[in-house]
């Protein structure tokens, strides 16, 4: 199973049939969406950019990968956490 780096990007890579969903085990996110609104907001910008070509099956992805608990967000408890995707957006396991 593939640990993730970026909600945006591993989103698109299973859109896009590079990754199955089933497939990955975490994304880690820099994003800090605390409560529903924060998630439509987030949700919103990205399908029209990122996800643009299939935003209703991303966000049906990102449904599963919440409710199975596969998306964290460090910087909800340390707001300077951050990390960098330059090596890629899935690490090594």
């Amino acid at each position: 199973m593939r640990p993730g780096l970026s909600l945006s990007l591993c989103v698109a890579e299973i859109l896009n049939g590079r990754v199955r969903v089933e497939d990955v085990r975490e994304i880690r996110t820099n994003t800090r969406a605390i409560t529903e609104e924060d998630w439509e907001r987030l949700l919103d910008g990205y399908c029209r950019t990122y996800w643009r070509q299939d935003p209703e099956r991303a966000r049906r992805v990102v449904t599963a990968l919440r409710e199975s608990q596969r998306i964290t967000q460090p910087r909800v408890d340390d707001p300077d956490y951050g990390h960098t995707i330059n090596d890629g957006i899935w690490e090594r396991d």
